[in-house]
């Protein structure tokens, strides 16, 4: 028994050294290391949990206590042959360290929200050391403990030696992880010089397991010196395509179109994801204007659970080239393969086939070529020539919140977290420079810059308002709360400015936020003059005041709005009740939801009453107004109103839409789904199937685009 708790000390001291490691690494280091076999699920998350504020001990890592511990009880075990009455003393520091994991579980569970798989390990070692040296003592638990209190009292030799050796062991591990922090911190310096240097961390630009010849390399010689080698093989497609034409749709060749003398590029997109929209259309039109030598197609991934007409219907939406092709990727196999599924992604072939890289976002995005770092444009510019450019492996990533720096920070509502109290930021400060801070409290590189923030609000009072911005996930029963782990971590970190709630996401699409932390920094005359998209493991303080003297120095500088998004648009004509066509347009005017149903949907009907009645509030409130369409045709407006007697209500609905998106596929096509619409048309956002117009928090978030759309 003492030989098989032997070797779990051993497997003990290697899993509490790579915690140790893992822990400098998140809180000192670039954040870099993840701990493997620990997949992340609701209530799974190594990370978080060894890098939270509960992970460490008066500047120790937890995990790297148990290193002194279990070496000592090693070498207790090492001695016991002789002196087996030191198996009492390793029963007793058993009992103590189970007593220790059974208190951190607690923690884990109830205050950080997360469970860690190695730590439970660490648990499983700790609770082997009682059970197995009261096996090796042959004795019984109280014997072992009241033979241990009696050493205590005798303050025996053996006693002596053990905390001695302790000491000692605890000196060397805290000697030896101060070390490794002195360590990982100048690494994290060595790497931030470098981003700062360059411009930011660099991502691929290209699969990194690529699935096809796209490299254009041949590894087989010619048969002789004088032969000239063959041209490589265009890059070979994961999956067939199908084009979708309106209603129709037919398979498509597009493998067959790489390398037949034209360049070609792919715009990956998804529908109802309005940064991928955006993009289709400038890309798309930037393409059409400046690179008209590509052949361009528009690529959209298809779930199981899409129709073609859920593409094509948002494809009709948008300002693209009437040329644009439509194409869809069934299972998204291509887009897997090109691992361009975070969209939006452009994908560039050369005239010969050869891809050239596979995920641009934006024009101006640089990548890492042999001719040194080049925008995208410039790439594009080359291929469009008929040039043969080597595949190009990295890029520096792109934020589409850099689209709001030199412009006025966008005006928003939401609550203040805890209090539930409105909150408007105007979009200036109060004569200082203002954070606008998107973070999350499981955000494990919020967690490194946000202690930092704190530490510095402290030493620097009233030099900045700071608001920070949090989507809170909605309770699911048996899982943590993420409200409940939101609230303590303000508590435990001292957070003092305010914590705004973003229901629904709103504030963080207008702001353009893609990832947390990010954080904006906006001047007194209420500029965006700087933007945060990674945590600063190192330096904090020097970029804070980098930042701040930016934001100071447009002070009296006055802000120009943002460019107008280009939103989706909700085009067609409608009937009124009276037999009248309007433009859905002419009806909307002003923030609006856009209700498709029929009187044959059943979850239309069985959603009508409640959505009614939130027409009647928010109508009644100014918040906005209802739109009904009925999916029905011209002819079944007495359906329509028999069927309004049944409910004792005047829906005002419009029926039988014609024309524009409504031209491109059968509106009935899916029933109901509602489109939050501007006074212009532009949908913001998209909801589909039946809801739950009753539930506070739905409301809250459709409320809040409402206002959005204001």
């Amino acid at each position: 028994m003492a030989a098989i708790l032997a070797v779990l000390l051993l497997a003990g001291v290697a899993i509490a050294g790579y915690l140790a490691v893992h822990h400098e690494n998140h809180v000192y280091g670039d954040a870099t290391l993840s701990l493997a076999n620990c997949p992340e699920t609701e209530t799974i998350n190594c990370d978080v949990v060894n890098s939270s504020g509960f992970s460490e001990v008066l500047g120790v890592p937890i995990a790297a206590f148990a290193i002194p511990t279990y070496l000592l009880l090693l070498g207790m075990l090492a001695v016991c042959r002789r002196n087996p009455a030191v198996l009492a003393h390793v029963f007793t520091i058993g009992l103590l360290c189970v007593a220790y994991s059974a208190f951190l579980f607690v923690v884990s569970k109830t205050v950080v929200g997360y469970l860690c798989l190695w730590c439970m390990r660490l648990y499983a070692v700790n609770l082997s050391i009682p059970i197995l040296s009261a096996f090796a003592a042959r004795r019984s638990p109280q014997s072992l403990v009241a033979a241990t209190f009696h050493d205590l009292r005798r303050f025996r030799p053996a006693v002596v030696r053990a905390g001695a050796a302790f000491v000692v062991l605890l000196g060397i591990t805290v000697a030896g992880d101060r070390a490794l922090r002195a360590h990982v911190k100048a690494q994290a310096a060595a790497e931030r010089h470098r981003i700062e240097q360059e411009g930011g961390p660099t991502v691929p630009a290209v699969p990194e397991t690529p699935s096809g010849p796209s490299s254009g390399l041949s590894l087989v010689p010619p048969a002789y010196a004088d032969e000239k080698p063959a041209p490589p093989a265009p890059y070979k497609l994961a999956g067939p395509l199908r084009k979708l034409d309106g209603g129709k749709a037919a398979p498509f060749d597009l493998q067959g179109r790489l390398g037949k003398g034209k360049p070609v590029a792919l715009i990956f997109w998804a529908p109802n994801f309005a940064w991928s929209e955006r993009s289709l259309v400038s890309m798309a039109q930037a393409l059409a204007k400046d690179y008209p030598a590509f052949e361009v197609y528009a690529v959209a991934g298809k779930r199981d659970d899409q129709k073609d007409e859920d593409l094509v219907e948002r494809f009709a939406m948008l300002e693209v080239p009437a040329s644009l092709p439509l194409l869809a990727d069934d299972g998204f196999a291509v887009s897997k393969a090109l691992a361009v599924e975070d969209v939006p992604n452009v994908a560039v072939f050369s005239a010969m086939g050869q891809l050239v890289v596979a995920k641009i976002k934006s024009p101006d995005q640089l990548l890492i070529t042999g001719g040194g770092n080049k925008p995208a444009s410039d790439v594009l510019q080359q291929v469009a020539k008929g040039a043969e450019v080597p595949q190009i492996q990295r890029m520096f990533p792109y934020y589409p919140g850099s689209e709001l720096v030199g412009h006025c920070a966008p005006p928003f509502r939401g609550k203040t977290f805890g209090t539930g109290a409105p909150y408007a930021f105007t979009g200036k400060g109060n004569g200082r420079p203002t954070l606008v801070m998107f973070w999350s409290s499981t955000c494990k590189h919020c967690q490194v810059d946000v202690p930092q923030l704190v530490k510095w609000v402290k030493a620097h009072p009233n030099a900045a308002d700071i608001v920070g911005v949090t989507i809170i996930k909605k309770d699911q029963a048996g899982q943590p709360s993420h409200r409940a782990i939101t609230e303590q971590y303000i508590k435990a970190q001292g957070i003092s400015w305010t914590v705004v709630e973003d229901p629904d996401g709103v504030v963080t699409r207008t702001y353009r936020s893609i990832s947390t932390p990010t954080t904006f920094f906006v001047s007194p005359s209420g500029t965006v003059t700087d933007v945060w998209y990674y945590a600063h493991e190192e330096g904090f303080d020097a970029a804070m005041d980098r930042s701040l003297a930016t934001a100071k120095a447009g002070a009296a500088t006055a802000c120009s709005a943002p460019a107008e998004p280009d939103r989706p648009a909700l085009s067609m004509s409608v009937m009124s009740s009276d037999g009248k066509r309007i433009e859905l347009a002419k009806a909307v005017g002003g923030p609006t939801l856009v209700h498709f149903w029929a009187t044959w949907c059943k979850p239309c009907v069985a959603e009508l009453p409640s959505l009614v009645k939130f027409r009647d509030t928010i109508e009644k409130a100014g918040t906005g107004k209802v739109v009904l369409v009925s999916v029905e045709g011209e002819e079944d407006g007495k359906r329509i109103t028999d069927f309004q007697k049944t409910l004792g209500v005047d829906l005002h609905s419009y029926r039988a839409p014609q024309g524009g998106v409504a031209g491109k596929i059968d509106p009935a096509f899916r029933v109901p789904r509602t489109y939050v619409v501007d006074g212009k048309g532009g949908v913001l956002e998209e909801r589909q199937g039946a809801q739950d117009w009753a539930d506070p928090a739905f409301a809250e978030g459709i409320k809040a685009w409402l206002d959005a759309a204001r």
